[in-house]
């Protein structure tokens, strides 16, 4: 036993000398970098218009179907009244268009059994085929008419729909572009919405280890600043593409070591996970549990 001890001593120290340590004997978990990340949805604007409202700051909680941007809707109403005379107007030019035509109609077939008779001339029946010919281009003219007409009322009433932006999801507001009172142009962006309840952890895996992983496996995390806040998550993307060197190869190759993102699914900590924060991620043990806090 004393032969034992003294070799297992003069083999630690010749580890040390080499520079490594008894625990190198012992295959040890690899553990990777990752970053909280969560999807954000930008709430902007598809017209034109003065902000009249704006109902959540940052930091404030969302609901989905919540109404968060109300435009002023003063120009798009004075329009709608008159899109709406307009199509009054023009459908009462169609009537009496249509009411023309049909007596002209009549009046053509009258004066045509009347030449079949001999009794009307060749230049009767010009008149009245001219006469039925215009009065029916006045119809379409009248029903072109009402067609723009509806057509206006219809585009009027999708920009005052458009005029009052909700929250396509539930989340947090993260960032507020415009106040009531300033003029956006469409697609300006007035919110940010971080959804919560789709949290995910990209983690940074250095090549040597990117090929044990695939889809669907579980992974471990815990926040680096805070080890307590700790769960799992499930691998949903692995990038086929290297990401950047990390560090220099000190070997005789002499290659930079590169790193893969992995991408997580994880579900979210209430008011403790928080997009930007750094965790260590690791090979799950099958004990490993999601934090109580968890959904």
């Amino acid at each position: 036993m004393k032969w034992i001890a003294v070799g297992i001593g003069l083999l630690a120290v010749a580890l040390s000398v080499a520079g490594l340590s008894v625990g190198w004997l012992v295959e040890r978990p690899r553990e990777w970098t990752g970053i909280v990340d969560v999807t954000e949805t930008h709430v902007s604007t598809k017209i034109a218009g003065r902000i009249l409202r704006i109902a959540a700051h940052e930091g404030e909680p969302v609901e989905t179907g919540q109404v968060l941007v109300a435009l002023d809707q003063t120009t798009l109403r004075d329009e709608l009244a008159a899109a709406q005379a307009s199509l009054q107007q023009a459908r009462g030019e169609l009537e009496t268009a249509k009411a023309q035509h049909a007596f002209a109609i009549e009046e053509f077939e009258r004066v045509d059994r009347l030449n079949k008779e001999s009794s009307a001339s060749r230049q009767e029946m010009l008149v009245a085929r001219t006469q039925r010919d215009a009065l029916a281009g006045q119809v379409l003219t009248a029903e072109g008419k009402v067609a723009a007409a509806e057509a206006q009322i219809s585009r009027i009433g999708h920009h005052l729909e458009e005029a009052t932006i909700s929250a396509p999801h539930g989340g947090r507001v993260v960032a507020r572009a415009y106040e009531p009172g300033e003029v956006v142009a469409p697609g300006a962006g007035v919110l940010t919405i971080a959804d919560l309840d789709n949290v995910w952890i990209y983690a940074y895996v250095e090549e040597a280890d990117v090929q044990s992983l695939q889809i669907g496996q579980e992974l471990g995390w815990r926040a680096a600043q805070s080890p307590h806040l700790a769960g799992t998550g499930r691998i949903v993307q692995i990038l086929p593409e290297a990401e950047f060197a990390t560090q220099k190869d000190k070997g005789r190759s002499k290659r930079d070591i590169k790193t893969y993102r992995v991408k997580l699914a994880v579900r979210n900590v209430p008011n403790h996970l928080k997009p930007g924060m750094t965790v260590d991620v690791f090979r799950a043990p099958a004990t490993t549990q999601p934090h109580a806090g968890a959904d």
